[in-house]
C-alpha cells in the first residue's frame, strides 16, 4: 500500500484535494470514482524534506536531472486522468501542479505549451528524446494513429516498472563481484607496495637464479612506488576515455551487448 495525493472535482463542482492508502495510482482513482468524484488528477504522495537537511542538500542536487521513476509515476498518472475522460492539456497541467522536481515540472509545462500549440504529443515528447527514450516516443505515436491513448501508456508504464526492476536485479547481482575485485586489486597493490619490498634485501645479488615470475613481480612492484603518480594519472585518462566512448553510438551498443553476454 502506499499513499497518494489526489485532486478531485465533486458533485457540486467544487475542487478538493487530499490523501488516500491505495495499492496504486489506478486504484486509489478507482476508489475516488466510486465515491462520485470526477478525478483531476493522482499521484504519489512526496514526503517533504527540511532544506537544512542533508536530504534535502541532495535532493536539490539531483533535481537537474529527472529519473525513471519520474517518466513512471508521470505516465501513471497520465493514464489515470486520461481513461478519466480527461482532456491531455488539462491532465498535464493537473500533473504539472503536484510535481515538485523543478525541472521535471518545467518538461511537462512545455509539453502542455506544445499541445496548446496544436503538436502532436508524440512530437511534443520528441523534444525530449535523451528523457522519454525513442521507444516511448514511438510507442505515443502509434496510440494516436490508432486511438488507444490511455491502454498504451498502461503498457508503456509496465514496460518502465519492468525495466526499472531489471535494472535493480542487475545492479544487486553486480555488487558482490564488484567488491570482490575491488578487494582484489586493493590486495595485491598492498602486496606489491608493502609487503614485497621487505624482501628486496634478501633477493639482493640473485636476480640471476630468480624465476622469471619473481623477477617480474620485483620489477612491477618497484615502477608503481617510483611512477605512482603517472600510473593514477594514466588510469584516469584511461577511465575517462573508456566513459567518452560510452557516450556515443557504438560504444553504447558494444557495451549493451556486453551486459547481455554476462553470467548474472
Amino acid at each position: 500500500m502506499g499513499t497518494y495525493q489526489y485532486q478531485v472535482r465533486d458533485s457540486s463542482g467544487q475542487v478538493r484535494q487530499g490523501s488516500l492508502s491505495a495499492t496504486s495510482a489506478s486504484a486509489a482513482a478507482a476508489a475516488l470514482r466510486s465515491q462520485g468524484m470526477h478525478v483531476l488528477s493522482v499521484g504519489a504522495a512526496r514526503n517533504d524534506t527540511s532544506g537544512s537537511s542533508i536530504g534535502g542538500f541532495l535532493a536539490r542536487i539531483n533535481e537537474a536531472k529527472p529519473t525513471k521513476r519520474h517518466v513512471l509515476d508521470f505516465t501513471t498518472q497520465l493514464a489515470v486522468m486520461i481513461r478519466a475522460g480527461i482532456n491531455l492539456r488539462a491532465a498535464l497541467e493537473g500533473i504539472a501542479d503536484q510535481t515538485t522536481h523543478r525541472t521535471f515540472r518545467k518538461i511537462i509545462l512545455e509539453l502542455k505549451s506544445d499541445v496548446e500549440a496544436g503538436k502532436q504529443f508524440s512530437d511534443a515528447l520528441a523534444k525530449h528524446a535523451k528523457l522519454f527514450g525513442p521507444l516511448y516516443i514511438n510507442m505515443v505515436r502509434a496510440s494516436e494513429i490508432s486511438g488507444s491513448f490511455a491502454d498504451m501508456l498502461d503498457r508503456i508504464a509496465g514496460y518502465i516498472n519492468q525495466q526499472m526492476e531489471t535494472r535493480k536485479m542487475v545492479v544487486g547481482a553486480s555488487i558482490y563481484p564488484a567488491i570482490i575485485g575491488i578487494l582484489a586489486v586493493g590486495v595485491t597493490i598492498f602486496l606489491l607496495t608493502f609487503v614485497l619490498p621487505k624482501f628486496y634485501a634478501v633477493f639482493e645479488g640473485k636476480e640471476d637464479v630468480l624465476p622469471w615470475a619473481t623477477t617480474f613481480l620485483m620489477a612491477l612492484s618497484k615502477t608503481i612506488i617510483a611512477q605512482w603518480p603517472l600510473l593514477v594519472a594514466g588510469v584516469g585518462v584511461i577511465a575517462g576515455l573508456i566513459f567518452a566512448a560510452l557516450k556515443t553510438e557504438v560504444g553504447s551498443f558494444w557495451f549493451d551487448r556486453f551486459k547481455l553476454s554476462m553470467p548474472l
